[in-house]
């Protein structure tokens, strides 16, 4: 997912759009056009597709379901700073904070494009406080709202993920791992606690209290 998507930004010059055919088949319709038509690419093993409920939030052990025309279900989301466009974060602080071309992408080897989580996309700001809840995670602080806790989730990383820990108190360090697909076309297995360490949008600054 992660070469294709960057394929298709190449071969575009611009990031992948929101909405390209309507249906809010978002972007998971441009990678299944554009690349292969191949559903099954957006399905972590450890997060296999269930019973079919549209319009539903993953967890660590089952993919989402999003309903679109057609519906498509995942168990990654694309980091949502890298649309082309989309019609939440237009405020002119968030504006400036998407990658539009391949130039915008200040450390390609740090910025994730895919990351396993319980939703289909994710917009995370430097002052985002990690899910506590590392089998649910935390899909939004509010209305429209994608943070880090739509992918602190503990999928990988030695035990299974349907015993991911519901309630890590707070200062306790976050057990668990992610895969995250970068900018520059690699798949890297992280701690769950170097999440606030990546660089998820132009000028992203780490937190200095977190592992970067």
């Amino acid at each position: 997912m992660t070469m294709s998507g960057f394929m298709y930004l190449n071969d575009y010059g611009k990031t992948l759009p929101y909405d390209p055919g309507g249906g809010f088949a978002l972007w998971m319709q441009t990678l299944t056009n554009y690349h292969a038509q191949v559903n099954q690419v957006r399905v972590c093993p450890s997060a296999p597709e269930k019973k079919l409920r549209i319009d539903t939030i993953g967890t660590a052990d089952r993919a989402w379901d999003w309903n679109s025309t057609p519906p498509y279900r995942g168990s990654y989301a694309l980091n949502g700073w890298l649309y082309s466009g989309d019609p939440y974060f237009n405020s002119a602080g968030d504006t400036l904070k998407r990658f539009t071309t391949e130039m915008s992408i200040q450390k390609p080897s740090q910025t994730p494009a895919f990351v396993d989580s319980v939703w289909v996309d994710l917009w995370p700001y430097a002052t985002d406080t990690p899910a506590r809840d590392l089998y649910n995670g935390e899909l939004s602080n509010g209305a429209n709202a994608g943070p880090i806790g739509r992918c602190t989730i503990a999928r990988h990383g030695g035990r299974s993920p349907s015993t991911a820990p519901r309630k890590v108190p707070a200062g306790q360090k976050l057990p668990g791992a992610f895969n995250v697909g970068c900018a520059d076309g690699h798949v890297e297995f992280s701690p769950l606690e170097k999440l606030s360490g990546f660089y998820w949008h132009r000028d992203y600054v780490p937190p200095p209290s977190r592992p970067k």
